[in-house]
């Protein structure tokens, strides 16, 4: 209405109703966008594990399955990981240690970005992840580079918890475009992790 100012002179009554309308419309935009946030830390809340922030098990299979069909051309696999003497972590030093663990942990995978797609935890001390065999250098992954990319990781553990041994365990399964269900590669990953 500022456009017509010099055509039309604006009553004070004009101008409340505008003032109301304009008051509505932000409030609506707000609320939408309230409203669109709150979905989706719902989304987030019903997909991911609260502890690591990682994807819960059947949300991680449906998405690595979603993204092995869509990426078929890249090199993956899946890589499973055990932290040996996690429940002797919680029994000695508390389960707020074991938390914290877990936390690092799943942080240590999500920080690998050259490697790292998504993950799960699967149970107390057991994390999956879906990840590219091959770096931006051109390196492969293997079992003995996955204990590599711990070693700060568990320097630290040994140091804030010199009771307990923690050991990593773990397994890889490189992924075949065979149209096999990631569930597949996850038990192949959990052989060769617990055959250790």
């Amino acid at each position: 209405f500022e456009n017509h100012t010099a055509k039309h002179k604006w009553l004070e009554s004009e101008l409340k109703i505008f003032e109301i309308v304009r008051r509505l419309v932000s409030t609506c935009l707000i609320n939408i966008r309230l409203y669109r946030e709150m979905l989706s830390n719902s989304r987030n809340t019903n997909n991911l594990d609260a502890l690591t922030g990682l994807y819960k098990q059947n949300v991680f299979r449906e998405e690595a399955n979603k993204y092995i069909a869509l990426h078929g051309d890249e090199k993956l696999g899946i890589v499973s990981v055990k932290l040996d003497g996690f429940l002797r972590i919680n029994e000695y030093y508390g389960f707020e240690a074991g938390d914290d663990i877990l936390r690092k942990y799943a942080q240590v995978l999500k920080d690998n970005t050259h490697r790292f797609i998504m993950g799960s935890r699967l149970n107390a001390d057991n994390i999956v992840a879906l990840v590219k065999l091959f770096d931006d250098r051109g390196s492969i992954l293997s079992e003995a580079t996955v204990d590599v990319l711990y070693n700060d990781f568990m320097q630290e553990c040994r140091n804030k918890y010199p009771v307990v041994e923690l050991k990593i365990k773990s397994g890889l399964a490189r992924i075949a475009n065979d149209g096999c269900d990631i569930s597949a590669y996850i038990a192949f990953a959990d052989k060769i992790k617990f055959s250790k």
